[in-house]
């Protein structure tokens, strides 16, 4: 490297890698004195090695050394260049210099201040029979420094464009890939695979490829383009994407390349695969849901008014559900529902359409239905899909089953029309027991209708305030005094008339409506009640019904002792009549609590329509009754039917016995007394003796007495 580069010294910026020419002209004429100090004027860096081995560094390269080397016989060029760079310049140096070879050389050469600087070393061997070789030096510094931090970009972009989770590509106007992303390779070229004329569209899944035409040729004129398509690589997965085209620009505007980055929607699509199936599925039993049912009800009926054919629906309910999941608790009910729906679903393939319509409820679309015999003996296959036993641990928990059924166009003219029709079946046959299967007849909807406008009349009654209570008095069917008053709801009509409440008997059945009637009933009759009292009227007490339904929210007995505290009203002059019904209805053990809560606070009760339920005898020790009120269907005929006569008997004598009073109701003649006083009957109501009265006329009464 010493003898190498002992004189290797010239740095200038250049472009042209060869020796300037005004200086190899020079050279050519002499190596005199005068000719050293021209080429000392000379701004480029040089150095000189002559046949007769002088060595010769211009000034301009000195004074970048900040050593003049031409009177320096310890050291040379080879000191002020790099270490890493001297070890390839020595041994390009002595190679070129054996095959007499011109060479240029990139190294870092020191400089006055320590510094080191990049240039090009063009070293050009006898350019001159007087020359072994010339150097010039070319300074790149700012070059080379640009040069590396625009590598060190596309490095970075590189890492940045690798790291990406999106497939990057670039590719030419005609579609041939020019660059791919680290994440583009993976999932779309083969191990080791070259993007040698590799057309983009080639990667495409040919399903989507008239998509990809489409978005390349208007990416071709200029505009972004963008479309969805699908690629899949040996057995990996399937990869969603969706594609973004950007068409990259020249200065003249002419697309110059085509940038496409494809997102990964899989986990996105895989998500909406999910939710549409959560949207249409149920959860439980995996078979239709209640809002996936109705989309294909609608389908269903649009295609039967297309073709001209009928279309039937099958309705089920499981009885008694509620109690197997209190019995057994629910995941027992859940076993039961999943293995039903299994049965539904292998009994009834597609095209008909098997849903869990509810809780316990499901439902069956038969499209094309022939006849509604057909329709039958598919509710009947339905039905016996609870024959085969089902287990749960250990315990047969099939149940029954209540089937409602309607086609249309015979009895419904539009998809929620043929659900109503299918549903009021079932709920009739529910009212009557329950059990097997039941089609859809018009004396149903009328019936359903009547009870719609009953129901609204109810609500029509509350909102416009009128309700109004009458009282009928009891008497001591002995001495004809008043004894008591039971209060009847009645209610003015558009005219004024007072209407009684059979108008109204399906809002006692609605546990909304029944409550809200309940709520003024009480406060008006505890208002006329804290009337008399206030007035020093006498007053005896006042039985109030109560119907079943008012029970189930467990709060009866709290709500009504509530409305005694708000009228200061003592509990004596408040009686309770509950009919049988709610002995047996649902909720009877919230009735018993609230009977027994109102019994502790010295409320009497009163069991109405006595003896018209199948199992009150065996229950009567377990309420807390005070009395027994006789209905009056039994009194009506009790001198023409010997039976009922001696079932009238039969009440009578339950009174000393269990010590509770007998009331009989619907009392209109003198013999009703007679025979109803013989029978042990204390007291009585009815035409015989008042009429129900509204509160005006209760006070004039009782002033009379």
């Amino acid at each position: 490297m010493q003898s190498s580069l002992k004189n290797k010294h010239s740095i200038s910026h250049a472009q042209d890698c060869s020796i300037p020419t005004h200086i190899s002209r020079l050279l050519a004429a002499s190596a005199s004195e005068r000719t050293l100090n021209i080429l000392n004027l000379i701004p480029q860096l040089l150095c000189i090695k002559t046949k007769s081995q002088h060595y010769f560094c211009n000034t301009a390269l000195n004074q970048y050394l900040g050593k003049n080397l031409n009177h320096s016989a310890r050291q040379h060029i080879g000191y002020f260049i790099h270490p890493e760079d001297r070890e390839n310049l020595t041994a390009l140096w002595d190679e070129a210099s054996i095959l007499n070879q011109d060479f240029q050389k990139e190294c870092r050469i020191k400089n006055l201040q320590q510094r080191y600087q990049w240039f090009r070393i063009n070293v050009q061997f006898k350019p001159h029979p007087d020359l072994d070789w010339i150097a010039t030096l070319d300074c790149i510094h700012n070059y080379v420094v640009e040069r590396k931090l625009y590598k060190q970009q596309q490095i970075n972009q590189k890492k940045f464009l690798d790291s990406s989770a999106d497939c990057i590509k670039v590719f030419s106007p005609d579609g041939r890939i020019t660059y791919i992303n680290q994440f583009g390779r993976n999932v779309l070229l083969e191990p080791e695979q070259k993007l040698n004329n590799l057309f983009w569209l080639n990667l495409l899944d040919k399903t989507v490829q008239p998509q990809g035409v489409t978005a390349l040729t208007k990416a071709q004129k200029g505009h972004q383009a963008r479309f969805s398509s699908m690629t899949q690589r040996r057995d990996e997965p399937i990869y969603h994407w969706d594609n973004l085209l950007t068409p990259l620009l020249d200065e003249k505007g002419q697309v110059k390349h085509i940038l496409c980055i494809s997102r990964d929607t899989s986990q996105q699509i895989l998500a909406e695969k999910r939710l549409e199936h959560a949207y249409t599925f149920d959860d439980l039993t995996q078979l239709y849901n209640r809002r996936a049912f109705h989309q294909l009800l609608e389908q269903s009926i649009v295609q039967a008014q297309a073709d001209a054919i009928s279309v039937g629906l099958v309705m089920l309910d499981l009885d008694c559900f509620k109690n197997l999941n209190d019995t057994l608790g629910h995941m027992a009910g859940d076993h039961l529902l999943k293995v039903f729906a299994y049965r539904l679903k292998k009994a009834f393939p597609e095209p008909m359409v098997v849903a869990r319509f509810g809780s316990d409820e499901f439902a069956i679309i038969i499209p094309d239905l022939k006849s509604k015999q057909e329709l039958i003996d598919y509710a009947q296959r339905a039905a016996e899909q609870l024959d085969t036993p089902i287990y749960y641990e250990s315990q047969y928990i099939n149940g029954g089953i209540s089937i409602g059924c309607a086609s249309y166009p015979e009895n419904a003219s539009s998809a929620a029309h043929l659900v109503r029709c299918a549903d009021t079946a079932l709920n009739d046959l529910k009212k009557t027991g329950g059990g097997g299967v039941l089609p859809f007849n018009h004396d149903m909807l009328q019936a359903l209708e009547r009870t719609a406008q009953k129901l609204n009349l109810a609500r029509k009654i509350l909102l416009h305030d009128s309700v109004v209570p009458y009282y009928q008095p009891k008497v001591n069917l002995k001495t004809g005094k008043i004894v008591g008053f039971e209060a009847l709801l009645r209610w003015y009509d558009q005219g004024g008339g007072v209407q009684s409440p059979v108008d109204i008997e399906p809002a006692f059945e609605d546990f909304a409506l029944a409550t809200r009637m309940s709520e003024v009933m009480q406060r008006k009759v505890f208002s006329d009640i804290r009337y008399c009292l206030e007035h020093n009227i006498r007053l005896h007490p006042v039985a109030i019904n109560a119907a079943p339904v008012e029970f189930l929210r467990d709060n009866y007995a709290e709500s009504l002792l509530a409305h005694l505290d708000e009228y200061n009203i003592a509990p004596q002059f408040i009686e309770i009549e509950i009919t049988e019904q709610s002995l047996e209805a649902r909720g009877a053990s919230y009735v018993l609590r609230a009977l027994k809560k109102l019994k502790h606070a010295g409320i009497r009760i009163a069991l109405d329509d006595f003896g018209t339920g199948h199992s009150s005898l065996t229950r009567l020790k377990d309420y807390p009754i005070d009395i027994l009120k006789i209905d009056r269907s039994f009194i009506e005929k009790m001198h023409t039917d010997p039976s009922i006569l001696a079932i009238v008997t039969a009440i009578g004598q339950l009174g000393p016995s269990m010590q509770i009073e007998i009331l009989a109701e619907g009392i209109e003649t003198a013999e009703h007394v007679a025979s109803l006083e013989q029978r042990q009957c204390v007291t009585g109501q009815g035409f015989y003796f008042h009429k129900p009265m509204p509160i005006d006329e209760v006070v004039t009464l009782i002033n009379s007495l």
